[in-house]
């Protein structure tokens, strides 16, 4: 029988070189799921997202969504790229798997440039990377065009967040999003 181990090698890396994608504090970790895969010369970031495990909606037209009720809890970015670890971005793909419910249901992917950023405020220097409109069950939404996250060859808003369009603020009760982030690095 063969048993599969992964043992710590350094920061952050298992013996499959596997790298996890951190995120701030002011999101709630139960709310997410990362991967980074390798497909082709293309890397695939997916972050599965399930708001009702404790996020909620900001007061404020978009606004960052956070930890519920939990307006200092740190930066509320739900991933940070990195150029080595991600590759330089170049598509997004929104796509939602269960109707958000509770809190505002016009969610957008933001980037921005600093991740001290908290719940209910505006992203610092945001450029929307995807305008998802209103959640349609099942459909997926691309990288709104013109999306400016890279300067020179980089991603120079390397810190991803959700927003809330409308002024819904509120506890998430429901909510599973699908976010893959497109990169390659030569």
């Amino acid at each position: 029988m063969n048993e599969l181990i992964l043992k710590k090698l350094d920061v952050g890396k298992s013996a499959f070189g596997i790298t996890p994608l951190p995120h701030g504090g002011g999101f709630p970790a139960a709310c997410l799921q990362t991967s980074v895969a390798k497909v082709g010369n293309v890397i695939e970031t997916t972050i599965l997202v399930d708001l009702a495990k404790g996020a909620g909606a900001a007061a404020g037209a978009n606004d960052i969504i956070g930890t519920d009720n939990v307006d200092d809890a740190g930066g509320a970015y739900i991933a940070e790229l990195s150029d080595d670890v991600n590759g330089v971005l170049f598509a997004a793909r929104y796509s939602v798997i269960e109707l958000p419910a509770g809190g505002g249901a016009d969610i957008d992917v933001v980037c921005g440039s600093v991740g001290t950023n908290p719940h209910d405020v505006a992203v610092t220097d945001a450029a929307i990377l995807v305008n998802n409109g209103t959640n349609t069950l099942g459909e997926s939404a691309f990288s709104a065009a013109g999306a400016t996250i890279i300067a020179g060859g980089t991603n120079a808003l390397p810190f991803v967040y959700l927003t809330n369009v409308d002024t819904t603020n509120a506890a998430y009760t429901a909510g599973k999003l699908i976010i893959t982030l497109y990169g390659a690095r030569f």
